[in-house]
């Protein structure tokens, strides 16, 4: 057996060999009590990742943008939506957020440990608006004409060290109006997203995510959707220049209304017909950085669903979603006579949508010329009370209609045609063939189809 003296000198030997650093381990860290020893490596392990992070010589910082806004049936209060393409100013250097209010902030080693250190930083968030229009003279080869806008605020970012990244931030809505002389669209939420025919993709139908209220779970997470339906599993999708693309994780906040607007769909098989059975999936990771096992809330169709009109589905633990049922088929094609006024017979619009053909003549190059106008609303000046769906508009009252409606198209050729909105929808008026024999049966055919984007 070993004498204590001789124990000692073995320990004496071996700490002889040690450098500085395993002396000063020795003496400081290995005869210390148990939970110290673990405590100090916790702090070793996470002072060795970040920085392992900022070894490259830059860290990349992400959050989420949200804009306030008021409630609605679709996203009742509190309402949030993504803050779609706004600029953030940090210092000299400008990020834009992405169509779901994502952004990613690149900092310097000295800029991470001094926003570190403190937990917020400070940034200036811009928002430019780019409002066109398009004149008469637009026709006949000029410019179209821009109408810039700029709003800034200061906003402060805060830093959730735990996960690297910066908490939520919320601004309120800009309030951005068009100016001179230019004639603006109506408000548009994704005016920046391309739009797609819908006539162009897969599917008669369409199952829109409108919104989201998370119910508990994580103050931000990232989820994602699926559609099992008919013995398929269908994954979100996002229509852009005709081609269907998968839309990958979503952010959300919880116990708050999220407005996604019409952009996230699931597309129909061609043999679905409404209503639509199966069971809506939504699933996010769970844990501190999404480390563990992830959670899931399922969400039943109901056997109740009327075609372009909103209604919510309560999930497994307590979620709310807001879904459309979307039908991308065209509008039967219609003959609408010179100076006559025309109600689209589609249940999609609830009589709400009318179209007025003017005088139909030759320019001086001899091409045929007519103005066009798509007016919105339940009192459109009055209601076609015929099959036909028609009514003849007196001066007064085509005066009164030029006033009422931005959405206007002159136009000389078949295959014009014009965008207008209803209810949260998009859709295209489009000239097909235009018929101009002698005598007054002079006519236009037309048709409407859904836009999706």
């Amino acid at each position: 057996m070993e004498s204590p003296n001789e124990a000692q000198r073995e320990s004496d030997r071996v700490s002889g060999q040690l450098s500085f650093i395993g002396k000063f381990i020795d003496k400081y860290f290995l005869r210390q009590p148990s939970w110290v020893q673990s405590f100090t490596f916790v702090i070793f392990v996470l002072l060795f990742a970040y920085g392992f992070i900022l070894l490259p010589g830059k860290a990349v910082l992400e959050g989420n943008l949200w804009v306030r806004k008021a409630a609605s049936r679709v996203c009742p209060d509190p309402c949030v939506r993504p803050a779609e393409y706004y600029s953030l100013r940090w210092g000299t250097t400008d990020v834009l957020s992405n169509s779901k209010g994502q952004y990613r902030i690149v900092v310097s080693p000295l800029q991470y440990i001094r926003l570190f250190s403190s937990g917020s930083h400070r940034v200036n968030i811009l928002k430019i608006e780019l409002i066109s229009g398009e004149q008469e003279a637009t026709l006949n080869g000029a410019e179209e004409e821009f109408t810039e806008t700029l709003v800034a605020k200061d906003q402060e970012l805060r830093l959730n060290r735990l996960e690297n990244e910066f908490e939520n931030a919320y601004v309120p809505p800009f309030g951005i109006q068009a100016t001179s002389n230019v004639v603006p669209e109506p408000p548009n939420d994704n005016s920046l997203i391309s739009r797609a025919w819908a006539d162009t993709l897969r599917g008669r139908y369409r199952l829109f995510i409108q919104g989201i209220r998370m119910a508990g779970g994580p103050t931000k997470a990232d989820i994602s959707f699926s559609l099992f339906t008919g013995g398929q599993t269908i994954e979100l999708k996002q229509g852009r220049g005709g081609q269907e693309l998968p839309v990958g994780p979503i952010p959300v906040v919880s116990d708050q209304s999220v407005d996604l607007g019409s952009v996230y769909y699931f597309p129909i098989p061609d043999q679905g017909s409404p209503p639509i059975t199966g069971i809506v999936r939504m699933a996010w990771p769970g844990g501190i950085l999404g480390l563990f096992s992830g959670t899931e809330e399922d969400f039943s169709l109901p056997s109740q669903q009327t075609i372009d009109q909103s209604f919510q589905i309560s999930g497994s633990k307590g979620s709310i979603l807001t879904v459309q049922l979307f039908d991308t088929s065209c509008t039967a094609q219609s003959a609408i006579r010179e100076r006559s006024y025309f109600q689209i017979p589609d249940n999609r619009f609830e009589n709400e949508v009318f179209i007025h053909v003017g005088d139909m003549y030759h320019n001086f190059v001899g091409q045929k010329k007519s103005s066009l106008y798509v007016v919105v609303g339940p009192h459109a000046l009055k209601t076609p009370d015929n099959s036909s769906h028609s009514a003849k508009l007196g001066p007064d009252e085509f005066k009164k209609l030029e006033l009422q409606t931005p959405y206007r198209l002159d136009f000389f050729t078949e295959g014009e045609h014009i965008d207008f909105d209803y209810g949260r929808g998009k859709y295209r008026l489009r000239v097909l063939k235009i018929n101009n024999p002698v005598g007054s049966k002079q006519n236009v055919i037309v048709d409407v189809c859904p836009l999706s984007g």
